[in-house]
């Protein structure tokens, strides 16, 4: 499933976009192997937390408080997923904490 980042921002150095999409990418993987992830699901979204803060840095705008940056540097990626077996839809989100 290609990451939408991968289309908008490769070679523009604000995002490592690996070259094989999401499932290059060594954080996708980690978190999508603690939230034990089907291989079969109808819907996708993934957001790497620390990357998306490094992000907001390198670009500008009001720098994020030591504190508040701590805290959100807690989380690691965000993963969100629904799947469906027969007339039934399932709706699971992972958010990794260290």
């Amino acid at each position: 499933m290609p990451l939408l980042t991968d289309h908008c921002f490769r070679g523009s150095g604000l995002l490592p976009v690996p070259s094989g999409g999401l499932g290059a990418s060594d954080r996708f993987k980690q978190v999508a192997n603690a939230a034990k992830l089907p291989d079969d699901v109808t819907a996708l979204l993934y957001a790497d937390v620390p990357g998306l803060v490094d992000l907001a840095q390198r670009t500008g705008g009001d720098q994020i408080p030591a504190e508040a940056l701590a805290n959100i540097r807690a989380l690691g990626g965000v993963l969100a997923w629904s799947t469906t077996d027969g007339d039934v839809s399932n709706a699971d989100l992972y958010v990794a904490v260290h």
